[in-house]
């Protein structure tokens, strides 16, 4: 079984398409998890969720979803980040208002783990961006395979023979005795400096991680924002990839 691990969509329903398209070129084949935050930032909300809810039941809650649908303050947001919350809040059609409140904090699979932000507290968002968060987190997950999204950073944090190491291989064929942190990236939001949309495909049999790169129509994207009027800047930051 293959599976393609998506995150961070942010409503870049151009983002999606091409991520979406690269994987069908690579592998036609797989089975779709959505690791959250399907809308915020970005103008097509509803598109968004479309897509991914045809496509899928594999979707677990990120923060900015839970912001729309009051399950999280939005005082915690920067401006920018809770003008898009209010502005998606009253785009959003009671169908995906209410998928969304559907939508648990953590799916668990046999081999593997997923969850937006931290196993050990997925309701409270916090961020895995360095070793030191990596150790405690293996402490609590037992899986051999954690995938997470949440700080828009594509890398793997890898545990073995007790030492937690932070890798950023585009490839990589997973140890027996090792478990692994695997940080998915951002489809409609990349923070790297890379502008193009990012996931990861996992081969189960193989036991292989790929990171998969598109390149998408950035000033489409951009227009679509400032035409709602939301903040200039979720316009601008998405061609310098921050």
């Amino acid at each position: 079984m293959k599976y393609l691990f998506i995150s961070d969509i942010h409503s870049n329903l151009v983002a999606l398409d091409a991520l979406l398209k690269k994987a069908d070129g690579i592998s036609k084949k797989y089975s779709l998890v959505c690791i959250g935050d399907i809308v915020g930032y970005g103008a097509q909300p509803n598109e968004c969720m479309e897509r991914i809810t045809g496509l899928t039941d594999k979707i677990v809650l990120g923060n900015h979803d839970a912001g729309v649908i009051g399950k999280t303050d939005i005082r915690m947001f920067n401006y920018s980040a809770k003008e898009a919350i209010i502005w998606t809040r009253e785009k959003m059609s009671r169908k995906h208002l209410k998928r969304l409140n559907d939508i648990p904090y953590i799916i668990a699979e046999k081999n593997f783990a997923v969850v937006h932000s931290s196993p050990s507290n997925p309701e409270y968002w916090n961020y895995i961006d360095s070793i030191y968060e990596a150790q405690d987190e293996f402490k609590v997950t037992g899986f051999e395979l954690t995938f997470i999204g949440h700080t828009h950073i594509p890398l793997i944090y890898r545990l073995k023979n007790e030492e937690v190491n932070m890798l950023f291989d585009e490839h990589l064929e997973c140890e027996k005795n090792a478990r692994y942190i695997v940080n998915v990236g951002s489809v409609g939001q990349p923070r790297n400096k890379d502008n193009r949309a990012c996931a990861v495909l996992f081969d189960n049999e193989e036991g292989t991680l790929d990171y998969i790169k598109a390149e998408y129509n950035i000033k489409s994207a951009q227009e679509k924002i400032l035409e709602a009027h939301l903040p200039r800047f979720l316009a601008e930051r998405l061609e310098r990839g921050l």
